[in-house]
């Protein structure tokens, strides 16, 4: 009689999974190698956790080649078969189990598993390596829906490194932590523009002995500073009148690392992956200052095309090449305005590039 009535049971949830599938409008999608539901959910405008609903998956299901998927229409949301809108009258007749509910059916009281919310004491989560929208909402217990809407993001795309909200409490952490990471980025050397200081006015003395002999000493020093700084102008305006030929910044404070022109000995050229559609850009780039490879080797490239942790081909106007990590996108700030690269300073180097600009080829691997 149990198992009869174990079967009654999973039939009726069949019917009732039929029944639901056919009131909902959707689009039927024949599932091709390497797509994800989080790419489906982007591609008809639709969330994850709708596609889950409206095909009976949950956490263990897999995506088989060839699998038709139903695709809930764009802004419709999809509920478990079964589920109801109205608040459920509980009943005190009996203690039930501490993770169920009663629930008055008719006549009959129904044990109801009670949803857990979220629980997880961490406020914030720096995305790692292969991780997705689903699998850290999974990790933490939170829908894709609520990850997108605390980090404002419009669809799943997810960078290394990147900083999630993953509890409503954490969103100001999660800002906060985002802007520090944003002031960490190194930025080109801007040279100092601050005229010498110059100062033309007197001291206005007071008639205390003590006061005047503080007030000679502070004049004296500004004095002086006023002649060291005329002096060192002078001097300026003297060597740029005999100045040698305009010889790189690199050059000056490094010497030549001597590494190979064709990049063989570069510390990520092993890593250079050949899988996957190459693609190459062209555009113009200047160097940033880092004290890493000029011994190691190890070569950065700031971009906007490829991803950050991705190793990138660099190839100069003279032939000379080196391979180098994509540290991060390229900000938009003033200092970087018509440029589509900055390289460090050991790379450009390694180049042998000559100008404050110089113009690079980047082949990388989508």
């Amino acid at each position: 009689m149990k198992k009869i009535f174990l079967f009654f049971i999973s039939l009726t949830l069949l019917l009732n999974v039929h029944v639901f599938a056919q009131s909902v409008k959707y689009t039927e999608h024949t599932l091709v190698e390497g797509e994800t539901l989080s790419m489906l959910a982007s591609k008809y405008k639709t969330t994850v956790g709708d596609i889950m609903r409206l095909n009976g998956m949950h956490a263990d299901s897999k995506l088989i080649v060839g699998q038709k998927i139903k695709i809930p229409s764009a802004g419709q949301t999809v509920s478990r078969p079964g589920d109801t809108k109205t608040k459920p009258v509980v009943t005190k007749t009996r203690p039930v189990d501490t993770n169920t509910k009663p629930v008055v059916t008719n006549t009959k009281t129904v044990a109801v598993p009670v949803t857990k919310k979220n629980t997880s004491a961490a406020l914030t989560h720096i995305v790692q390596p292969k991780e997705t929208m689903y699998s850290i909402s999974k990790k933490y217990g939170i829908t894709v829906d609520q990850l997108q809407k605390w980090n404002y993001k419009k669809d799943n795309n997810l960078e290394e490194g990147e900083v999630l909200a993953v509890n409503v409490n954490g969103i100001p952490e999660a800002v906060k932590k985002r802007k520090e990471l944003s002031e960490q980025k190194p930025v080109a050397a801007v040279p100092d523009q601050t005229p010498p200081l110059i100062v033309k006015d007197s001291i206005k003395v007071d008639n205390s002995s003590a006061v005047q002999a503080t007030q000679k000493e502070t004049q004296q020093k500004i004095n002086n500073t006023s002649q060291q700084t005329k002096d060192v102008v002078v001097k300026q305006e003297e060597q740029k009148k005999t100045a040698p030929p305009f010889i790189p910044e690199q050059k000056k404070d490094h010497p030549s690392n001597n590494a190979a022109s064709d990049g063989s000995d570069n510390f990520f050229a092993k890593n250079f992956s050949a899988s996957g559609k190459s693609a190459n850009t062209n555009g113009t780039a200047m160097i940033f200052k880092t004290a890493s490879g000029w011994s190691d080797r190890k070569y950065y490239v700031l971009m906007n095309e490829a991803p950050s942790g991705s190793i990138v081909k660099i190839s100069a106007s003279n032939g000379n090449i080196v391979y180098a990590k994509v540290l991060w996108k390229l900000d938009d700030m003033k200092e970087n305005k018509g440029l589509q690269f900055r390289i460090s300073e050991a790379a450009a180097a390694a180049l042998n590039v000559q100008g404050d600009k110089f113009p690079l080829t980047i082949q990388y691997y989508q």
